[in-house]
């Protein structure tokens, strides 16, 4: 017992915290601060796209817009986003983000994005709903 109060021991199943230059190396950074860590840093471009109208789309034909929606992702924005390095980030019903590694290539996919969207919706003649899809799109780098 010291001056101050009985010394205290560690829980039964806890070890003590070995000094973080005995650690493996992959767990050094994880015993450091958080201000003393590493930070990995990569630059990108984030594009964000959306159907135009996409609610008075789907207010007219639900079951059609989806279908031509999912049909005009498999068969011309997935391809060229992999054409432009770019990767999907998320999906959301009537848009979609998607990461490049640059600026260039963000606002290249987006362009031809329009262009095929465009030439599909002039030479359809399956549906309204065909040639109303239109995809609104920006890029910003992050």
């Amino acid at each position: 017992m010291s001056a101050i109060g009985p010394k205290r021991s560690l829980a039964p199943n806890r070890q003590p915290r070995q000094p973080v230059s005995k650690l493996p190396e992959t767990l050094k950074e994880q015993g450091r601060p958080l201000w003393l860590r590493r930070v990995e840093r990569r630059l990108a471009a984030i594009l964000a796209a959306v159907v135009v109208g996409y609610s008075r789309l789907m207010g007219a034909d639900e079951e059609g817009t989806h279908a031509t929606l999912k049909a005009c992702r498999r068969e011309l924005i997935d391809p060229k986003i992999g054409e432009h390095r770019g990767r999907t980030v998320k999906n959301t019903g009537d848009g979609a983000l998607v990461e490049f590694p640059s600026a260039v290539d963000a606002v290249r996919c987006a362009i031809e994005i329009q262009r095929v969207m465009a030439v599909s919706a002039s030479t359809s003649v399956t549906s309204s709903s065909t040639r109303a899809i239109f995809m609104a799109s920006g890029s910003t780098p992050s």
